[in-house]
């Protein structure tokens, strides 16, 4: 399982939108970063504040100053105020879920966006192209039935049963790829659930790698929350 964060909101959306409630703009030390010069290699530099960023746009627009993410943690975890941790949210690609993890997933259903795979779409042309797969259990007893659901399947691709069929024979080990956006307190109510040593060990796995994807700068919001080897 593989999983790549592949966008996310900056703090200062959060910390704008906590001090919009007390009109307290002025005592934000974030710089806005309203206005951006873009360069041809990819830095950006901010004609306000005058600092270069040499990873352009997601450096950029991802700083926020101490006092605004300390706002965030005040407010959004300690306070419980956590309509304003929805305006942050973490987009994330995924690869190689198994269905059984993707239904207990799919159960977080507030404050997320999931698009999935389609089996009646891809089932065949995965099978074909050698990227079809599924996780191996940790019992060499499922592991052979596994092996030999396999081998069904693929008797089925190669006698061009239709996907939808095929589908019905697809086991829960099977793999699927991911596009996934969670809010930031989706994301915080998942880990907290998901990172428990009685959770299965595979949606243990997700949660782990989920939280690895994080932004470094956003982490402290997850201090709350323990991974397994923790």
């Amino acid at each position: 399982m593989e999983v790549k964060l592949d966008f996310y909101t900056p703090l200062w959306v959060a910390s704008k939108a906590i001090r919009t409630c007390w009109d307290s703009h002025d005592k934000s030390d974030t710089c806005g970063h309203d206005d951006i010069d873009f360069f041809r290699n990819g830095s950006a530099k901010c004609t306000i504040c005058g600092e270069e960023h040499k990873d352009g746009f997601m450096e950029a627009f991802s700083e926020a100053g101490e006092a605004d993410k300390e706002l965030i943690d005040r407010i959004g975890n300690k306070m419980k105020h956590t309509s304003v941790k929805n305006h942050i949210n973490y987009t994330f690609a995924i690869s190689g879920i198994t269905t059984k993890t993707l239904l207990a997933l799919t159960r977080h259903d507030v404050g997320t966006e999931f698009s999935v795979q389609s089996t009646r779409y891809t089932t065949k042309k995965s099978v074909k192209a050698g990227k079809a797969g599924y996780t191996y259990s940790k019992s060499e007893r499922v592991n052979k039935y596994l092996d030999q659901i396999n081998e069904m399947i693929t008797d089925c691709v190669n006698n061009n049963e239709a996907n939808d069929e095929i589908s019905l024979l697809l086991p829960q080990a099977w793999q699927y790829n991911l596009f996934a956006t969670f809010s930031l307190g989706a994301l915080q109510h998942f880990l907290a659930l998901r990172l428990k040593p009685d959770a299965h060990w595979d949606i243990r796995q997700l949660a782990n790698l989920l939280l690895d994807a994080v932004p470094n700068e956003h982490k402290y919001l997850f201090k709350g929350v323990l991974k397994e080897d923790d």
